[in-house]
């Protein structure tokens, strides 16, 4: 939160799996670029960015699974690279 003006700071974030053999298991849920709800004050937009590269492997689960990608506010973008490269939500 900004604190002269009390409003949310726009955010941006990138994460990148990059080579064979790299992997990422995420328990219930990736969220891209989206926005921030704080009480009291508007909604702040965000920007997320999930590279999976070079035969790189992205893994989501457990109960309740969710990959969220921007909601209209926010932006979000998940880049495969290459056909070896893989999300998997289970």
């Amino acid at each position: 939160i900004d604190p002269v003006y009390n409003t949310p700071i726009p955010s941006v974030g990138t994460v990148t799996v990059n080579g064979n053999g790299s992997k990422w298991t995420v328990e219930n849920s990736i969220h891209l670029g989206i926005s921030a709800s704080v009480p009291d004050v508007s909604s702040g937009s965000g920007t997320g960015t999930l590279n999976i590269e070079n035969g790189g492997r992205v893994i989501v689960n457990g109960s309740g699974v969710a990959v969220l990608v921007g909601d209209g506010v926010g932006h979000g973008t998940i880049r495969l690279n290459d056909s070896s490269s893989s999300l998997t939500i289970a």
